[in-house]
């Protein structure tokens, strides 16, 4: 179940698993609305500019549950990302949450639960987990209104990661949590034990930062201003004047804005943004910036008929199809539908 904060998109990562493939330098800061977790060292042949981006998901769907996220901006100038204009504007992101009591919603589990996540995977779906064990553990700068569970979730782990407790924070907080800090709750089945959490770094494939309620209604605010391996958050991070459009997520990659008011965003980085993610189109061949390593595409005429469909790294050859106008509908790390010309 899951909720990407990039309108469409998976998280995009490199797809091996050894240590010295992490970026050991810090992986967010707040000025880039991604992150960059696998440095890929040592593969020449792959492409080392890889991104992992932020979703949320929550209790929703697969658990009967009602509670949910909320973000202070729309997508409007920016192909669906709900992260990039709190980059913009902020400088960090900022999410409220609502955590919805599930006895009331239908949930009917002997010991209820609800929840919100945030947070990003670090491998693409069916790739192995890669082994950040090199990192020592992570850090993060954050605030939260109630205590929030550091998670690293694995294939073996499931529904029950190692996590390691970060408290309740009014103001930012920056904290250094070791590999050793890090537990799988006492609940967890014998089929999803691990020996220790080392052996869960050493197999990541996503790290969340979660809100559990315990089955009691919760409403609050997180922020992330930094987040890396062990040592790298420098903090020195301070809250500024946020405006909040309110805006929920609907479980399914977007989020419904209420009201007719709109926060603004700067407009000189807003382009900087448009500008880097892009279909450009030279005679039959179509390139795809800063969509990914790998994007997801359909090629429709204007009667809406797909002419072509398929999986793309930055470029697409559309030889063999007549020239004239189509749709091109792009899903990478984030969704973009460009009419374009092939002659």
């Amino acid at each position: 179940m899951r909720t990407k904060v990039l309108a469409v998109g998976m998280a995009v990562a490199a797809s091996f698993a050894m240590a010295d493939d992490v970026n050991h330098n810090i992986w967010f800061d707040g000025t880039e609305p991604f992150l960059r977790v696998d440095a890929c060292s040592g593969h020449e042949y792959v492409d080392c500019e890889t991104e992992s981006y932020w979703y949320d998901i929550d209790d929703r769907k697969n658990d009967q549950g009602g509670s949910y996220a909320l973000y202070p901006y729309d997508t409007t100038g920016y192909y669906g990302s709900l992260i990039a204009p709190m980059i913009d504007s902020l400088g960090y992101l900022a999410v409220k949450y609502y955590l919805e009591d599930p006895t009331i919603t239908g949930q009917s589990e002997e010991y209820p639960y609800n929840f919100v996540k945030f947070g990003f995977n670090i491998v693409q779906m069916g790739d192995p987990g890669l082994d950040i064990s090199s990192t020592g553990g992570l850090c993060a700068t954050y605030t939260s209104d109630m205590e929030v569970w550091l998670e690293v979730i694995t294939d073996k782990t499931g529904n029950t990661p190692c996590f390691a407790k970060l408290p309740k924070a009014v103001e930012p907080t920056t904290v250094d949590k070791a590999i050793e800090d890090f537990a799988q709750p006492s609940w967890a089945a014998d089929s999803n034990k691990v020996a220790s959490c080392m052996e869960a770094f050493k197999a990541a494939r996503s790290v969340m930062f979660k809100l559990d309620g315990g089955a009691s209604v919760m409403e609050g605010a997180l922020r992330i201003f930094e987040v890396g391996p062990k040592g790298t958050c420098k903090g020195g991070k301070s809250i500024v004047d946020e405006c909040w459009s309110y805006c929920k997520s609907d479980g399914d990659g977007h989020a419904v804005c209420r009201g007719r008011d709109r926060c603004d965003v700067s407009n000189l980085r807003k382009s900087v943004w448009a500008a880097s993610h892009s279909v450009t189109v030279n005679g039959r061949i179509v390139s795809l910036n800063g969509l990914g390593r790998t994007a997801q595409y359909k090629l429709f005429d204007m009667q809406g008929n797909v002419v072509r469909s398929g999986y793309a790294a930055g470029r697409i050859d559309f030889g063999g199809v007549k020239s004239g106008s189509y749709l091109l509908k792009v899903k990478g790390n984030l969704e973009l539908t460009e009419k374009i010309v092939l002659k």
